[in-house]
């Protein structure tokens, strides 16, 4: 899942809550590093907790905690054959609702619904999947916004005041 939100308090407070759910320590012999680094790529720590382990938390569950906290919930790479929920449950439950779904940049938005139906009515958004500073920008989806904030991209994922999703 991709939760967003509108300012750092609220990134930090899931955060936590998502702390509080997951069980162990990172072994790096076993898993590799878990680095913490700046905006410049810099190292700057460790994260020692376990974090190619799931949470306790529920799906349900965790969509509410998002929205409780007013941010928004996209289901991550849906196109993914790993770590994606229509490879992990088989089809995209409708509650609680995402906001949004994402594909990888492996699959053109515009053959996304074609090639994954279970997508259904959902905003459809593609991005980089990135997980390494080079891999930022690879694919991307345009939006019709009044300015770049949550706010706006929650009522462009509705298709509501003039805002929305544009054609890749």
């Amino acid at each position: 899942m991709l939760a967003l939100f509108a300012d750092l308090d609220r990134a930090l407070a899931l955060q936590d809550w998502v702390y509080e759910g997951l069980a162990g320590e990172n072994r790096p012999e076993l898993f590799g590093w878990q680095v913490v680094a700046d905006e410049h790529d810099e190292v700057q720590g460790e994260n020692p907790r376990l974090l190619i382990g799931a949470t306790r938390w529920g799906l349900a569950e965790t969509v509410r905690r998002i929205h409780g906290l007013e941010g928004l919930c996209i289901a991550a790479h849906v196109d993914r054959q790993a770590h994606g929920i229509l490879n992990q449950l088989g089809f995209i439950p409708p509650d609680p609702p995402f906001d949004g779904v994402e594909v990888s940049w492996r699959v053109p938005l515009s053959e996304a619904r074609a090639r994954f139906p279970e997508i259904g009515d959902l905003p459809c958004l593609t991005a980089s999947d990135a997980h390494r500073l080079a891999e930022i920008g690879r694919a991307r989806t345009r939006l019709r916004l009044a300015s770049p904030a949550l706010g706006e991209l929650r009522l462009a994922l509705r298709g509501e005041a003039g805002r929305g999703i544009l054609p890749s």
